[in-house]
């Protein structure tokens, strides 16, 4: 996670990193980064995602599909198969925001089976109806990460990281929360090191 752009992924507590078969990713890529710059359209950014998916699957079956779509938003789905079968490797329903400043992406991703219709319509709706991007301000005073300012406060943290900077904050519909710090000596992209703090319900656990 840098700056400019960071992926937090999150999957269910029965399942590991080594072995898992849903996964929750949220994504953002500063619009600098793109070729076009702040030019870039949703549209643009969506190709050039896309395009990357594709190849880093060469030699499988990669289909894309827009499914809803503005200006501004938009959900879609992709799924890689096995080459010469009907066999799912990766299949993926999100959804995108563009603001002035940032690409944002909140996707479900399922490994190695086939999304149901079912399954598939409850993400649709739950990422239409339940997913936003909101200005930092309105993300600091809502209930979640006021949260997380509690906690950092009971943590008792030393002197050490009094200073440290807030470089990123994130929280979930279902009122998860994070916040990370990074040294005031680490001015540039990259982190050498970062404090991670994160809340989550206990009605979650």
């Amino acid at each position: 996670m840098t700056k400019e752009e960071g992926m937090i992924e999150l999957i269910p507590l029965d399942q590991d990193v080594t072995n898992w078969s849903d996964l929750i990713g949220i994504q953002i890529y500063d619009r600098s980064l793109w070729n076009k710059g702040e030019e870039a359209t949703l549209i643009d950014v969506l190709d050039h995602f896309m395009t990357t998916l594709k190849e880093a699957n060469k030699g499988r079956k990669f289909s894309w599909k827009i499914l809803q779509s503005n200006k501004r938003a938009a959900i879609y789905e992709w799924c890689v198969k096995e080459k010469d079968s009907d066999k799912i490797i990766e299949t993926e329903i999100a959804r995108a925001f563009l603001t002035d400043k940032f690409f944002h992406r909140i996707g479900f991703t399922k490994k190695d089976k086939r999304i149901s219709f079912e399954e598939k319509e409850k993400w649709i709706k739950a990422l239409r109806e339940n997913v936003s991007v909101v200005p930092y301000e309105k993300a600091v005073e809502s209930i979640g990460l006021s949260v997380v300012e509690k906690l950092k406060d009971s943590l008792a943290l030393s002197d050490y990281f009094r200073f440290w900077n807030r470089v990123y904050t994130y929280q979930t519909v279902y009122g998860a929360t994070g916040v990370t710090f990074v040294p005031p000596w680490q001015t540039g992209s990259f982190f050498s090191e970062q404090l991670d703090i994160a809340t989550i319900p206990m009605s979650d656990l």
